[in-house]
């Protein structure tokens, strides 16, 4: 059957519209206070200091996307500072030191910049490495330097990138405790209608990408054993031994070693997006419980919020025993993406709409001094 046939069928399938109205109050509701005034906060992560929250705002994965920007939020609720592209200082360029990453990065991304996943690892008090998927201009992940001074606001130093391959489109990033990286490539890029046929093919149950891991001395290499069909979230293990990545349209988590030694592990979980460590060493797994004409019907919100339901589960790498933190559906918030431990409380960002949610009181074991 001819390609252009299913591509007029997935087009169809696709532009199904939500019935539920836009979330426009910022009251909290159902155990959730939402934290207002943001956009699109995709993935989180934790700064040094435990006192700043790390977002990235997203614009869409299709390539030359724009106008995105990474933001700190201070605990427990604000305000926000954006961080890049640097805004109130014409000085940057002239700071920028790409000591960094791969030597065919071409320089910071001054046109376009367009955040999806990230990570970062503390280097020391006050300062993180952060990696950030980017789809602005050009694929790459790029590497900064994020200092949280005792006084100020963070401030993020752009050091470097690595252009991913041709033919890849990234999702998420998990460092590597060995100085290189994983990262999620989900399907083919090529623009709206070459999206939906990924789209359709994955409902067929058909792989649509894969993981990548990158290391200083040798460069890019397809992770054997991960052939998924739209690979997402990913976090890496404090050895850097397994990995643990989201299959969306697989509706299952994945495990693997990176060398390759053993047969994958899967654990079903309904469409999962972003992973992170909880401190006590479960995964925390964002679960989509919506249909993918939600999704477009969220993404195409212009005020507030949308409210399709979604989960964030704890799961046991060793035992695979679950547990559900919060199972959401409508008011305050929807479409959530990633959990984030913070001490005892959980963060919820999401890829669409103006907040993220704070759920208090948790987690019964902390990290936090």
């Amino acid at each position: 059957m001819q390609r252009s046939f299913w591509v007029a069928a997935a087009l169809s399938l696709l532009a199904a519209c939500g019935t539920e109205p836009p979330i426009t109050d910022c009251s909290p509701a159902a155990g959730i206070e939402p934290i207002c005034g943001l956009k699109n906060p995709e993935d989180l992560a934790l700064a040094p200091g435990r006192q700043w929250l790390i977002a990235s705002q997203y614009v869409g994965s299709e390539p030359n996307a724009d106008h995105g920007s990474l933001i700190a939020i201070q605990r427990p609720d604000g305000p926000a500072v954006q961080l890049f592209p640097p805004t109130g200082r014409s000085d940057w360029l002239k700071r920028v030191r790409p000591q960094w990453g791969s030597p065919e990065c071409s320089g910071p991304p001054l046109r376009a910049f367009a955040p999806h996943g990230l990570d970062l690892r503390i280097s020391s008090g006050d300062t993180a490495l952060m990696l950030v998927v980017n789809h602005g201009g050009r694929e790459a992940v790029e590497i900064f330097e994020l200092a949280v001074p005792a006084v100020r606001p963070p401030s993020l130093h752009w050091r470097g990138c690595v252009p991913l391959p041709p033919g890849t489109l990234g999702n998420d990033v998990a460092l590597l405790p060995d100085g290189g990286f994983v990262l999620t490539h989900m399907y083919e890029p090529g623009g709206p209608r070459q999206t939906y046929w990924n789209l359709l093919k994955g409902f067929l149950g058909a792989d649509t990408g894969y993981v990548l891991e990158w290391k200083p001395e040798r460069g890019w290499r397809k992770v054997p054993g991960t052939d998924e069909s739209f690979p997402n979230g990913i976090v890496a293990s404090p050895d850097g031994k397994y990995i643990w990545f989201a299959s969306w349209l697989g509706n299952r988590l994945v495990r693997v070693p990176l060398d390759g030694s053993e047969e994958p592990i899967h654990v079903d979980v309904p469409h999962p997006d972003n992973l992170t460590w909880a401190d006590d060493g479960r995964i925390l797994v964002a679960s989509h419980n919506f249909s993918i004409s939600d999704a477009i019907a969220c993404g195409e919100v212009e005020q507030g919020t949308c409210g399709a339901p979604f989960s964030i589960i704890a799961i046991d790498p060793e035992t695979l025993e679950r547990e559900t933190l919060v199972d959401q559906r409508g008011a305050p918030m929807g479409a959530g993406t990633v959990g984030l431990q913070v001490d005892w409380d959980l963060y919820i960002g999401s890829f669409t709409g103006d907040r993220i949610g704070l759920v208090r009181d948790v987690f019964t074991v902390s990290a936090s001094p």
